[in-house]
Formats: C-alpha cells, structure tokens, sequence
C-alpha cells in the first residue's frame, strides 16, 4: 500500500481499496495495465505521426469514440478525419 500511497498518490482509504480489488480480484489490475500500455502505444504513434498537432485533439477523439475495445479505438483514431 506504500506505493499506492506515495508513488500513486492515493489517499489512504484508496490506496486500501486498491489493494482489496488486487487480493480479491487479480486479473482486474492486468486488465489496468493491458490498457494502460495499449494506450500508450496509441498514444506515441499518435506523437510519431502527428505534425505539431495539439495533444487535445488526440484526447478529443479517444473519448468521443467512447467505451471500445482497445482493436475499434485503434481503428477509429485511424480513420479520416480523426487525429
């Protein structure tokens, strides 16, 4: 919890519940992580190909796609007309 605390910057009482849902449910910080390394792909393909483009515009069509798995995201941000 120490880490969740210092590291993750999480209130006690978060940092607390992190650790249920990790005890209770181990696959579910996977998920967590899976996401967050997918988006971070996305994301510096994004800076790779993007020519001076503001960050927003990324960030604005990520949520306008909405809840997706990770493959139609992928494909949605690259359609036309997306950054």
């Amino acid at each position: 919890m120490r880490f969740a605390r210092e590291e993750g910057l999480l209130a006690p009482q978060f940092a607390t519940n992190l650790w249920q849902r990790v005890v209770n449910s181990p696959l579910q910080i996977t998920d967590y992580f899976t996401g967050y390394r997918a988006f971070g792909r996305l994301y510096r393909e994004y800076l790779e190909s993007a020519d001076d483009e503001p960050t927003y515009l990324w960030v604005d069509a990520v949520l306008r796609a909405g809840p997706l798995p990770m493959t139609l995201l992928e494909a949605e941000l690259n359609r036309p007309n997306t950054p």
